[in-house]
């Protein structure tokens, strides 16, 4: 599955904050060796502030979300690493959490098996998840695959594992939240005795190796095995618990929905099992989080993800029968549009519609579900295949897949049981038929229906939206149940995205900005970044026309003499002997004995590191290739097989890092190469092939705040203007451009994902904020800038560094008037454009210096 942009921005943060804990902690390790070496007391890197000093370091170099860091300790009061992705519902946390745990487990733990905790907060989303991570055909499970080299062990709580399973395995076992509480009479046997862990601990009536070990790990559940009081001697049993295995395990904990774990109990609870990495997935952290990156939902709008806008229908007094009704005339409606869409263009859309009923009051005979279900078949006609219900104690859904083509299923009518954890993409339409707590009902269940099918927009306008119909709640309940809904979603900064339908408006509304008169049937077009494929005109695809491109046979780690392998082939070990005290009864005497070494033996797993290469080479055959290279090499160079097994994952990541350097370097040289030879290029073409230009729209739709006051700024291309639309950079850079003689017009390019954008040798997409026509100078010619905004905190970052080279780059080539290879008409143009960037701190004087 190829990671969206937003994605790749999450994981390269946490690479980075990787990058330097392990800094932090080499340092407090060096200095803790330093102090030992010299006979003082030193505090262990693993109860230093390495954690503290990691993030600070990090948030000096990037933008990270939250400024303070909170500390976690573990049982042992040793510092746990804790980050949280703050990504909202609908943008892949399930994808984000598996793809990390490869990062975590082989950038800083440098190791493939172990074991991971994930824990999950309702039993819906637990059965989901179980579900995709045990089906190997799955996305999700691939990802871990790809981690473990194929080796990936699913486990629930009451599943009996070993010792070896472990050290053979990723072992991922999920948890739900309320089972790892200890209050809860249920979760207490994860901390009870059990039979099925005997691998992990000492013989019950080995006293000295069970104190051992409790010396070694004192957070240990224990159970006393003499516990009358006229015993001379007592004996102290760790317990087989799996809550005991969790200590000694120290696992990777993954939180989904992390703010549903923010009681203290609850974090202790995850604490005190040693957890040597946590990572919590939340649409809406709590402040206790240390949130290091921010997902919003304009950047799952800009990737297709999320239908937008969201057009609202609220009922102050009609009947839950009208709503209906009405519900059901858009479905029908967009199931026509989608088996047009399909004929059209072949990709299969069934739009659905959920349906939110009343819940049954206790001592009620009357059912509202099948009231609706009886209504929908008797009275719109809906045929009862169609009809699906899902409740807590009646699920009917239990064996559909609502994305086969041959299933029925249409209407899915509910009370609570999909309020949460169910996210099919062909829910389009949601109806509201209950009569209490309205807004409530809004809040919980919008998220239903808020997902793009495949995540790709269609060319239907109609099905890139979706539909709220709901009855007895007034116009302010809705908008406010609406909003609230998407910040619980963590999409507040789409909640104007909220458009009045036929009933009553909501706190948002859509108003049309059009053309001044003076532009009016005026065609409006710039160049686009097309590329000559089979020697035609198209438009630029990264893929087809950059990485395709990339020969991987020229490529080659050999950078070996570069690292330095850990010498491992001799383990260091220590015995130690526990004995009673022959002059004090029950106390313990330990006798540690003299630091002793021995060979280990390991073998190489290529299947293993070729599946963790693969990550940054996309070509199975190449991965292999690339491997067995550095192996020989190795080999060439005297180094042992079980040298190198031991430091595979070491090797793997240091090769990683080393293609993608060159990847990106040769994605640079193809992408200038074919700027240069007019391969790709950005100039006008004429027909037939105009319709790849990029055409200004005569009119475009917007939403404002209710009563908000239209302002006119003349020179704008578009009128009027709502100041609610601009952040707080681009409405005084608005104003500036507005107000300059020399500009004839200008347009904000509003709409992120549908407006103009260019794009490079990289993947991401660059959308500039403004258009900017300057008049005719001196010289003849006017001149079109494409105006980008940023602000001070993103100065110098690799993103904006990346897209000021890329502007200076397509200025090069504009500026050179290069020609597309071929026969192609170009349209003359007296226009010049040029791409540039202006920063908070000093705006003005650029603009100053541009639009003179």
């Amino acid at each position: 599955m190829e990671l969206k942009d937003y994605q790749i921005k999450v994981l390269d943060y946490l690479e980075s904050y990787l990058a330097e804990l392990k800094a932090q902690k080499s340092e407090k390790q060096d200095y803790f060796e330093f102090l030992k070496g010299k006979g003082k007391e030193a505090v262990h890197p693993e109860k230093s502030d390495y954690c503290q000093l990691a993030w600070e370091s990090l948030k000096a170099k990037m933008a990270v979300y939250r400024s303070n860091y909170t500390v976690r300790n573990d049982g042992m009061r040793r510092n746990i690493p804790n980050v949280c992705f703050k990504v909202p519902t609908g943008g892949g946390k399930t994808l984000l959490a598996t793809a990390a745990i490869q990062r975590i487990n082989q950038d800083y733990f440098k190791r493939n098996n172990g074991f991971v905790l994930w824990i999950v907060p309702s039993e819906t989303i637990y059965t989901q998840t179980s579900k995709q991570l045990r089906d190997k055909e799955h996305t999700y499970r691939q990802m871990l695959d790809r981690a473990s080299g194929g080796r990936t062990l699913i486990l629930e709580k009451h599943d009996r594992f070993t010792a070896q399973d472990v050290e053979d395995n990723l072992c991922i076992m999920l948890l739900m939240l309320q089972a790892s509480n200890r209050n809860n009479k249920e979760a207490l046997k994860m901390f009870k005795d059990s039979g099925r862990f005997e691998s992990f601990f000492p013989p019950l009536d080995d006293y000295n190796a069970n104190n051992a070990l409790l010396s070694a790990v004192p957070n240990l559940d224990t159970a006393d095995l003499m516990s009358d009081e006229h015993c001379v001697i007592s004996g102290i049993s760790i317990k087989h618990s799996l809550g005991n295995v969790m200590r000694l395990l120290r696992p990777i904990a993954i939180f989904d929905e992390g703010h549903r774990g923010a009681t203290q109990l609850a974090q202790d609870t995850v604490n005190s099992f040693n957890t040597s990495f946590i990572l919590e997935l939340s649409a809406t952290p709590k402040d206790h989080s240390n949130v290091l990156v921010n997902v919003g939902g304009q950047e799952l709008k800009k990737e297709q993800m999320i239908k937008l806008p969201i057009n609202v229908t609220s009922y102050g007094e009609a009947n839950w029968q009208h709503t209906l009704n009405q519900a059901h005339a858009k479905t029908l409606e967009l199931n026509n549009l989608a088996a047009k869409y399909q004929a059209e263009e072949g990709r299969y859309i069934r739009p659905i519609m959920v349906i939110k009923a009343e819940p049954k009051r206790k001592g009620e005979a009357y059912d509202h579900v099948e009231d609706i279900k009886s209504y929908l078949i008797k009275n719109l006609n809906v045929l009862e295949s169609q009809i699906r219900i899902k409740l807590a104690d009646n699920n009917e859904m239990r064996d559909d897949d609502l994305f086969d083509k041959f299933c029925p299923v249409r209407y899915i009518i509910t009370k609570d049981a999909l309020k949460e954890g169910w996210d099919c993409s062909f829910a389009y339409v949601l109806a509201i038929l209950s009569n209490t707590r309205g807004q409530t009902a809004l809040t919980q269940f919008i998220g239903r229906v808020l997902r793009q099918p495949y995540a790709l927009e269609t060319s239907i306008p109609a099905l890139n939206q979706c539909y709220v119909y709901c009855d007895n709640a007034d116009v302010n309940s809705a908008a406010k149940g609406i909003k609230q809904g998407l910040e619980d979603e963590g999409m507040g900064d789409v909640s104007d995205q909220i458009v009045a339908g036929s009933g009553q408006a909501t706190g948002k509304e859509k108003v049309t900005l059009k053309r001044k008169e003076k532009y009016k049937g005026t065609k409006i077009f710039l160049p686009s970044l097309n590329v000559i494929r089979n020697g035609k005109p198209v438009s630029f695809d990264y893929h087809a026309d950059i990485l395709a491109d990339i020969q991987w046979d020229d490529y080659s780690f050999d950078a070996l003499e570069k690292i330095t392998l850990a010498d491992k082939e001799m383990m260091d070990y220590q015995h130690l002997t526990v004995d009673w005290k022959k002059d004090k009864v029950g106390q313990i005497d330990i006798d540690w004995g003299e630091k002793q070494s021995e060979k280990v033996t390991n073998d190489i797993s290529i299947t293993l590191m070729v599946s963790q290469l693969m990550e940054k080479v996309p070509n199975a055959w190449q991965a292999f290739r690339i491997i067995q290279h550095a192996l020989s090499q190795l080999k060439y160079k005297g180094i042992s097989e079980t040298k190198i097994a031991i430091n595979s994952v070491f090797i793997v990541e240091e090769i990683k890092k080393d293609c993608f350097r060159w990847m990106l370097e040769q994605s640079e040289a193809n992408f200038r190469r074919k700027l240069d030879d007019g391969t790709v290029f950005l100039r006008l073409l004429a027909e037939p092939f105009s319709k790849l230009n990029w055409h200004m729209a005569e009119q475009i739709e917007m939403q404002r705040n209710l009563n908000e006051t239209a302002v006119t700024l003349e020179k704008s291309m578009f009128q009027p203007q709502y100041f609610s639309n601009y952040n707080g950079l681009e409405n005084p850079i608005a104003l500036a451009i507005n107000n300059k003689d020399v500009v004839e017009w200008w347009h904000r390019l509003a709409v992120r994902g549908t407006e103009y954008s260019i794009q490079g040798w990289k993947r991401e997409r660059i959308y500039p904020d403004f258009l900017v026509k300057l008049e005719a100078g001196k010289d003849g010619i006017e001149r079109l800038y494409f105006i980008e905004s940023k602000g001070e905190h993103l100065e110098g970052n690799k993103d904006t560094s990346y897209k000021q080279e890329l502007f200076k780059t397509i200025n090069a080539a504009l500026i050179g008037d290069i020609k597309p290879k071929g026969e192609m008409t170009l349209v003359d143009s007296k226009e010049k454009i040029s791409f540039h960037m202006v920063f908070e701190n000093e705006w003005e004087n650029e603009l100053n210096g541009l639009l003179v």
